[in-house]
């Protein structure tokens, strides 16, 4: 069921952040209804355990495991997949829901960029070739097959049902998050 317009998906285990993530997302997301569902082996905080939009799916396995569990049971019409350390800037999600909705179809993706330690990423980060000095970065994506033009986003706001659709992340090949979702960046625009 859609029941919310976003579901924030998280994959945690980090459970003394989830408060400062939370309240987060009150300051980025004022316009759209959201609901953030954590995956994770430990039970909610209490500071959270009263909050309608907030829920949680107990699972002990990986991470993408964890997305793929997470998606099934999220109730947003989009997800945002993020992490536990993640805190939202103001607005933000705003600005990209509202993005999303005015120049997107179901097939596309929102990248959500970050920063690290407070430093902005540089552009090329979020390319196949990969930022300047770092081709530890690009080196895995220099594969047959992935057009050099392709973009990647490890946090990404997109549709639930074309995720779905897609076959979601491949939790077989994969257990780190960063490749799986780079191999399902490449299918999205393969598509």
């Amino acid at each position: 069921s859609t029941d919310y317009d976003l579901t924030i998906l998280i994959p945690g285990f980090r459970t003394i952040l989830w408060e400062t993530l939370y309240k987060s997302a009150e300051i980025a997301c004022k316009k759209y209804n959201w609901e953030i569902l954590f995956v994770s082996p430990f039970e909610l905080p209490d500071e959270l355990k009263d909050k309608d939009n907030v829920s949680l799916v107990r699972d002990f396995g990986n991470v993408t495991r964890c997305v793929q569990i997470g998606v099934k049971e999220s109730k947003g019409k989009l997800f945002f997949l993020t992490v536990d350390d993640c805190i939202f800037a103001k607005d933000s999600i705003d600005k990209a829901m509202d993005e999303y909705y005015a120049n997107c179809t179901d097939k596309d993706a929102i990248a959500m960029l970050y920063a690290e330690g407070g430093n902005a990423l540089p552009k090329e980060y979020w390319t196949v070739v990969g930022p300047p000095g770092r081709p530890d970065i690009a080196a895995p994506l220099k594969l047959p097959g992935i057009d050099r033009t392709w973009r990647i986003a490890n946090q990404c706001l997109m549709s639930t049902s074309q995720f779905i659709e897609l076959g979601g992340l491949d939790c077989e090949n994969f257990q780190y998050l960063n490749k799986p979702i780079h191999d399902f960046m490449f299918r999205l625009q393969r598509g």
